[in-house]
């Protein structure tokens, strides 16, 4: 072979193993992608299947019977509302910024922190794991779990009203728009100070409950997931 037919081979070469190079490194990210899709999913899930088996008169307040007061089920909006009040944090899989207490009582539990109670659960961190909603570290990085409770029947009116209903939805959300600014779809964090929703005093509740996921990507971006379902006193 000539030198210039030994060239070409290696140039040849070079650029296929390139390809393949770059094919492997977009592979595992897309495989680390779907992992990551995949563990949300199933913490979706399982948000939604204990959403839906708790009782309604449950949901959203501290009970002194549960293990971590039912802390898993307290009201934990994305977007504060008006006027901006300090909101229960995401669950997340965070050590606490706080101390942990050596005994878990009402006094010592507050849905203003975010413990989810490693007294129950030695593990580290014991935030997602504690409540059973992880049964191990997920490797998701900057995971955060968040639970919101909305008015049903005043939500459904306004939806089916609409023009564009994905918009109103939206809107509803993130506090834009026509909603910016009004509580009157959301269930109110604390309102009689006692950290309950008290949506077992309703009468004929009806609850619209959303749950949001969000985490950063292995690919650099921002992602977020969601489900919402329906209760009904």
């Amino acid at each position: 072979m000539s030198l210039i037919e030994v060239m070409i081979s290696v140039a040849i070469l070079a650029t296929v193993l390139t390809v393949l190079a770059a094919n492997i490194a977009t592979l595992s990210v897309v495989r680390s992608n779907a992992k990551e899709e995949a563990i949300v999913q199933e913490i979706l899930t399982g948000m939604v299947e204990r959403l839906q088996g708790e009782s309604l008169s449950n949901l959203g307040q501290k009970n002194d019977n549960f293990s971590h007061l039912n802390a898993w089920s307290w009201h934990r909006r994305v977007t504060a509302r008006w006027p901006k009040t300090t909101m229960n944090p995401p669950m997340t899989e965070d050590m606490p910024t706080t101390t942990i207490p050596s005994v878990a009582t009402p006094d010592t539990v507050l849905p203003f922190s975010n413990c989810l109670l490693a007294v129950y659960d030695k593990s580290t961190p014991p935030q997602l794991i504690s409540p059973g909603i992880l049964a191990q570290h997920s490797g998701v990085k900057d995971l955060k779990v968040y639970l919101e409770y909305y008015r049903q029947e005043v939500m459904l009116k306004d939806l089916m009203t609409a023009t564009k209903p994905h918009n109103t939805w939206k809107e509803i959300c993130t506090s834009t728009g026509a909603y910016k600014e009004k509580n009157e779809l959301i269930y109110l964090d604390d309102v009689e100070g006692d950290d309950r929703l008290n949506l077992g005093n309703v009468d004929n509740a009806a609850v619209l409950i959303r749950v949001v996921i969000t985490w950063s990507s292995r690919d650099g971006g921002n992602r977020s997931r969601e489900l919402t379902l329906a209760r009904r006193q």
